[in-house]
């Protein structure tokens, strides 16, 4: 089975757990069935983007507090400050590993200053996942690398940083 086959026999199964359920769908217009399966399709694949962005490459809390030498308490203060990109997840925070220097057991200097800029614009309760967005976005300041990838790589700071507050200035605006 296809994967498509098997996303469809999914919803299937969902919808025979309740007649009902079967009997709205039909009372449906095209346009409505149109629009309900592309709201049906962005559920479906949000996770899934969301894994992409996060990358294989991560910590959870547990990890990135043994990592840098502090306590949970201490790395959630960091990340509700801003001096740290934590993402929710399902029952844990993630914390990409560009932004770590994983030898020196720190934060990369880089990192530091980019999320620095976030804060600086829209403060330290910016959206963790906008900004796992952008780090993983070409950005035509960096040559069309990612921030992740600039980091990871130590490319200079200004471009990474100017960036950041572009795309930070535009979510504000």
């Amino acid at each position: 089975m296809d994967t498509f086959a098997a996303i469809e026999e999914g919803l299937r199964h969902e919808l025979s757990r309740d007649k009902r359920l079967w009997m709205l769908l039909e009372h449906l217009t095209e346009d409505e069935a149109l629009q309900l399966g592309r709201e049906a399709g962005r559920a479906v694949l949000a996770p899934l983007m969301f894994r992409e962005m996060l990358g294989e490459d991560r910590f959870d809390t547990s990890a990135a507090a043994r990592l840098l030498q502090v306590t949970r308490q201490a790395l959630h203060k960091r990340a509700k400050a801003g001096g740290l990109l934590a993402v929710p997840g399902r029952g844990t925070t993630w914390y990409p590993a560009w932004q770590f220097d994983v030898d020196n057991r720190k934060l990369r200097p880089n990192a530091r200053s980019a999320l620095a800029a976030w804060v600086e614009v829209l403060g330290p309760s910016f959206d963790p996942e906008t900004v796992l967005a952008w780090a993983n976005s070409p950005q035509p300041e960096l040559a069309d690398d990612t921030p992740a990838d600039w980091i990871q790589g130590g490319g200079d700071a200004e471009p990474l940083i100017d960036s950041a507050r572009r795309a930070a200035r535009a979510l504000a605006a």
